[in-house]
Formats: C-alpha cells, structure tokens, sequence
C-alpha cells in the first residue's frame, strides 16, 4: 500500500510537471482500479495503463514556470 501510494504522490507530481491538473492522475487511479477488480485479465487495461504511463514519461515538462511553481531544474 505505501508503494502504490508513493505511484500516486508521483504521477501527480509529474501530472503538474506538465501543467496538467493532479485530479485527472486521481480518476485514472480510480479508473484503473476499479477496472481490474471487475476484469482482471483484460488487455485493453493492460495497454491502457502502459499507454498513459509512456505518455506521462515521454512527454516533456513545461519550459519554465507553469501555474504550478516554477521548474526546479531552473534553479
């Protein structure tokens, strides 16, 4: 449970990296969930969670500040 807290702290961090509010972070988490308790095996959950976890790892933050603070790799 930590661990999987630590992923959710983290994705939303990196959803404000890129200027994106953390909320949609939080209803991917609950999508996710809620889809693998009533389809356990289902590929479509499988490649959707692989999809948005390259996208959020791929997509590169904002150039200077954003209306969450400011780039911390700036200072």
């Amino acid at each position: 449970l930590f661990i999987a807290y630590l992923g959710i702290i983290n994705l939303g961090k990196r959803l404000h990296d890129i200027d994106i509010n953390a909320w949609y972070g939080a209803i991917f988490n609950i999508m996710v969930l809620g889809w693998s308790l009533f389809s356990p095996e289902s590929p479509i959950l499988l490649l959707f969670s692989v999809v948005v976890g390259i996208g959020v790892l791929l997509v590169p933050g904002t150039a200077g500040a954003n209306r969450y603070g400011e780039n911390p790799l700036d200072k």
